[in-house]
């Protein structure tokens, strides 16, 4: 995937996080659970932005 989709999906899943935690509290556990997933793939994501961009920095080098 390429660095801006990476980046929309990123943006698509914080979006997603903050409807979670303002959200009603029907569920609750099973809402923290999901808000707890989409953080990990947001830190994921961040990753590979950063490995990509380094990768990119390196090869130009």
């Amino acid at each position: 995937m390429a660095v801006e989709q990476l980046e929309s999906l990123a943006l698509d899943c914080a979006k997603e996080e903050f409807g979670y935690r303002f959200g009603s509290h029907d569920d609750a556990k099973a809402k923290a659970n999901k808000r707890s997933d989409l953080r990990r793939q947001i830190a994921r994501i961040a990753t590979v932005i950063g490995e990509k961009k380094r990768g990119a920095e390196a090869a130009a080098k």
